[in-house]
C-alpha cells in the first residue's frame, strides 16, 4: 500500500500561524500600557532578600578574581622558558596553593608547582597543566607546543572592582544570594516593595504635650507580610522636651516583636544635646534553624548639635548596640559627624508690596 505524498494544506505544526498576528514586541508593549510600576522599596537583611527584586545595582567591592591564579593544576613559570617545538627543562623552587601562595619570584629557568585556585607568583605568566609535563625529582620537562599566558585567570577577569554585578530589578534566588554573600557584602539591601501602606497621626491635647499614633502595612515580594502599629507621647518644657514611642511588628511565618525609644533634649545657647535609649526584640530564621529564633537589642545614642554660626550647626553623635541571640552576640559602636544648615527667608521690596499692612507696621515701629 503506498503512502500518499502530503501536501501543503494537509495538518501540519505551522497549522496555528498567522502572519496577521501581533508581533511579540508590539505586544509587550501592548502590556505595558496596562502595568503600574512599583516604586516603593525597603532595606531588609540580605538572608530576607531570596525571593526579592533588587531595587538598585549591586556593586562589588573586589576584584573577582581577586589574584591573577591558575586554571590548572601544573606548574607555573616564564612563557619565554618554553619551546614551541621541542619540550623545555625547568627546576621546581617551589609551590603555590589556594589560600597559601608561593612567597619568592620566578627566575629564568624556574617554575613552581601551582594547583587550581592558587596565585600565580611573581615573575611568572603562564601555567602549564600536569598532564603535559614530566617531574623527575625538582627537574621538569615540559612538553612543545605550549602558548605564553595560557591557563592563566587574570585578577578582576570575572568582575572588576566597583562593577555592576547585579542590575537593578534582578530578582534574588539561590545564585544571586550566593554571588552577594561570596562578594563579602553585608548590610541592608533595598528591595521593591509590592504593595505599601502607611498613616501617622498627631494630637495637641495639652499645650506642651503632643500624642502620636501610627500604623503600616507593607508586602513584599514572596508573599510575605508584614505589619506595624506605633504610639508615643512628647512633652515640652523651657529648656528641652521628653518623649516615648512604642512599636509592635508582626512579619508573616516569623511572628511578632516589640520596640520601645526614650528620648530626653536639652536646649542651650550654643546648640542642643539629645540622648535616645532603645530597646526590644527581635525574631529571625536562617536555614539551620528548626524554628524562628527570638533576640533582644539595646541601644544608645548621644549626640550634640552645636551652632557654628546662626545658620550652620556641626553635629556629632556617639551609638552603641547590642544584639543578642541565642546563636551569638553582636555589640557594635558607631561615630557620626554632619553639618546642619539652615535657610530663612529674608523680606524683599515685592513681599512688602504684596503685605502693605506689614509695611505701614513696620515703618510705624521706627
Amino acid at each position: 500500500m503506498n503512502t500518499p505524498a502530503l501536501t501543503i494544506t494537509q495538518a501540519s505544526c505551522a497549522d496555528d500561524y498567522d502572519p496577521n498576528s501581533m508581533p511579540v514586541a508590539k505586544a509587550r508593549a501592548f502590556i505595558h500600557q496596562f502595568l503600574a510600576p512599583i516604586e516603593s522599596t525597603a532595606r531588609v537583611p540580605i538572608r530576607s532578600a531570596l525571593g526579592r527584586v533588587l531595587a538598585e545595582d549591586v556593586l562589588t567591592p573586589v576584584d573577582v578574581p581577586a589574584h591573577r591564579n591558575s586554571a590548572m593544576d601544573g606548574w607555573a613559570m616564564r612563557g619565554a622558558d618554553l619551546n614551541a617545538d621541542a619540550e623545555a627543562t625547568l627546576q621546581e623552587i617551589g609551590a603555590s596553593f589556594a589560600g597559601r601562595p608561593f612567597g619568592g619570584s620566578v627566575a629564568a629557568g624556574q617554575c613552581v608547582r601551582i594547583m587550581t585556585g592558587g596565585v600565580v607568583p611573581e615573575g611568572a605568566d603562564t601555567v602549564v597543566m600536569q598532564e603535559r609535563a614530566k617531574a623527575n625529582g625538582k627537574s621538569v620537562t615540559f612538553a612543545a607546543g605550549q602558548k605564553t599566558g595560557q591557563n592563566v585567570r587574570e585578577a578582576g577577569e570575572d568582575l572588576k572592582k566597583g562593577s555592576v554585578a547585579l542590575k537593578k530589578g534582578r530578582i534574588v534566588r539561590p545564585a544571586e544570594l550566593g554571588l552577594i554573600a561570596s562578594l563579602g557584602i553585608s548590610g541592608d539591601k533595598p528591595v521593591f516593595v509590592t504593595r505599601e501602606a502607611a498613616q501617622d497621626v498627631s494630637f495637641k491635647v495639652l499645650p506642651e504635650t503632643v500624642l502620636t499614633a501610627g500604623a503600616r502595612y507593607a508586602r513584599y515580594y514572596g508573599g510575605t507580610d508584614a505589619w506595624s502599629w506605633s504610639a508615643g507621647a512628647s512633652q515640652y518644657f523651657k529648656g528641652g522636651m521628653i518623649a516615648y514611642r512604642f512599636t509592635s511588628y508582626d512579619i508573616e511565618h516569623l511572628g511578632h516583636s516589640v520596640g520601645h525609644l526614650g528620648s530626653f533634649k536639652l536646649n542651650d545657647r550654643g546648640g542642643s544635646s539629645q540622648l535616645w535609649v532603645g530597646h526590644g526584640t527581635s525574631i529571625h530564621d536562617a536555614e539551620f534553624l528548626p524554628v524562628p529564633q527570638r533576640g533582644t537589642y539595646t541601644s544608645a545614642e548621644l549626640k550634640r548639635s552645636q551652632k557654628l554660626t546662626p545658620d550652620i550647626a556641626l553635629n556629632v553623635g556617639l551609638r552603641r548596640s547590642w544584639y543578642d541571640t541565642p546563636e551569638a552576640n553582636y555589640h557594635g559602636t558607631g561615630i557620626h559627624l554632619g553639618l546642619t544648615f539652615g535657610f530663612q527667608p529674608r523680606s524683599t521690596p515685592i513681599d512688602e508690596a504684596r503685605n502693605p499692612s506689614e509695611g505701614r507696621s513696620q515703618s510705624g515701629s521706627r
